[in-house]
């Protein structure tokens, strides 16, 4: 079925599949009714027949997604609390803490992104408290990933990242003939700036996260001073340790 709708990480389906969005309906009715739910009530609130729901919910119950009580009634199954678990491997859930130190000590605004298509995302993100002056990220906002931010996931990845099926072949066409040198001293130092290109006036220090099951990095944006400093007052260096605790925390689970 995943053949359907493209492959590599951030493909995005031309079209909805119906059977799995008759599936994801059913599962959002049971999160939404937090009871145990007839079949004809499922049939009715999604709009479909008695038949066709109760193969859909038969699927979902075979795959652990949905639990049937003796009552016949329907709730939500066990293999839905392992597969939020293994969310958070994705979506930022549990990094704040992480986030929240580097922003006190930095002073600046830090960020969790994550690579998705041809941009780059924000998943998380902390501020300091005590600054005058600072910076918000709105969660699911974009980043070019010609910035620092997109050097230093792009940077983090396997000498062959197109043979690890991760990424769309189109990031490898990127007009920029620098590129290539300049990820190697991303990785050398372990850290990308840059100054202006997430958005006017905003400094911003970058560190690709390793063996991140999704391609992402950990960033540090600050409205005033340049990007030039990064290593000299010390950012640069509390932003790799916060990266490699991210590693530790985001790793592929096992």
């Amino acid at each position: 079925m995943l053949d359907d709708v493209g492959e590599g990480y951030g493909a995005h389906a031309p079209a909805s599949v119906r059977s799995v969005d008759r599936a994801l309906s059913i599962l959002e009715q049971l999160a939404a009714a937090g009871r145990a739910c007839s079949l004809s009530e499922l049939s009715s609130s999604a709009g479909l027949s008695v038949g066709t729901t109760h193969r859909v919910v038969r699927t979902l119950v075979d795959r652990g997604y949905v639990r049937q009580l003796v009552s016949k009634a329907y709730v939500l199954g066990p293999h839905l609390v392992e597969l939020g678990d293994r969310a958070r491997y994705g979506t930022g859930i549990g990094v704040e803490g992480h986030l929240r130190e580097l922003a006190e000590r930095a002073g600046g605004t830090a960020g969790l992104a994550v690579l998705d298509g041809p941009s780059v995302v924000f998943v998380a993100q902390a501020a300091p408290r005590h600054r005058g002056l600072r910076m918000v990220i709105g969660l699911g906002e974009e980043a070019p990933l010609a910035s620092a931010i997109g050097d230093a996931i792009l940077a983090s990845l396997p000498p062959k990242p197109r043979s690890t099926r991760l990424l769309p072949e189109h990031l490898f066409r990127r007009n920029d003939p620098d590129l290539a040198a300049r990820l190697e001293r991303v990785r050398r130092r372990g850290y990308a700036v840059d100054h202006g290109q997430v958005g006017d006036g905003i400094s911003c220090v970058a560190a690709g996260i390793a063996h991140s099951v999704v391609p992402a990095a950990v960033a540090l944006l600050r409205i005033s001073g340049t990007a030039s400093d990064a290593g000299a007052n010390g950012v640069a260096e509390l932003l790799k340790g916060v990266a490699h605790a991210l590693g530790a925390d985001l790793g592929r689970p096992g």
